[in-house]
């Protein structure tokens, strides 16, 4: 292929199958290189003051969290090579970054549920420090098995009750 590599940017929230379907499209289409965002979090990051608990920590889930001019200068390089065909840019704020977004001939947004992405962390976080699924993988597990199922019978529970409770809040408050 004489003309430039085709880029495709890959977006949506931590835990919604970006990576799982970079890689899939990386198998199928001929000379592609995968960029993920996640090699550009910058060193410094900024901060989030947790709503739960007051406290302040780092703030992986920011546009700002990335270095932005980083990965455009490794999409620019990519770019001008006649040995690749296509490109993915893979992470979950390239859209937010103009210099990035410009760059991409194609956007795809991968979206999945909230249970969904939660129960996926969890399993990525067990499967990459080496430990086997504990009692909390077990549990969001159950959860999203068998209580997603019944969320249209959730709303009628609502409406004969007096008050409506955040469990989240009130679990993680307690601790």
């Amino acid at each position: 292929m004489s003309s430039k590599p085709f880029v495709i940017g890959i977006s949506g929230p931590s835990g919604s199958g970006k990576s799982t379907l970079s890689a899939a499209l990386a198998d199928l289409l001929p000379r592609t290189v995968v960029v993920n965002a996640d090699k550009y979090y910058k060193k410094e990051l900024p901060v989030i003051t947790s709503p739960l608990d007051g406290k302040e920590y780092p703030d992986w889930n920011h546009p700002t969290s990335i270095d932005a001019a980083g990965m455009c200068a490794e999409l620019n390089s990519l770019c001008e090579r006649d040995d690749i065909d296509f490109i993915i840019a893979d992470g979950a704020f390239i859209f937010c970054i103009d210099e990035v977004r410009q760059r991409l001939d194609y956007k795809i947004f991968v979206w999945a549920e909230i249970e969904t992405r939660i129960y996926r962390r969890i399993c990525r976080n067990i499967t990459l420090k080496g430990r086997r699924p504990n009692l909390l993988a077990v549990i969001i597990l159950h959860v999203y098995a068998t209580e997603r199922p019944n969320i249209p019978f959730r709303p009628a529970n609502g409406r004969t009750s007096r008050s409506i409770m955040n469990g989240i809040l009130v679990i993680c408050r307690r601790f």
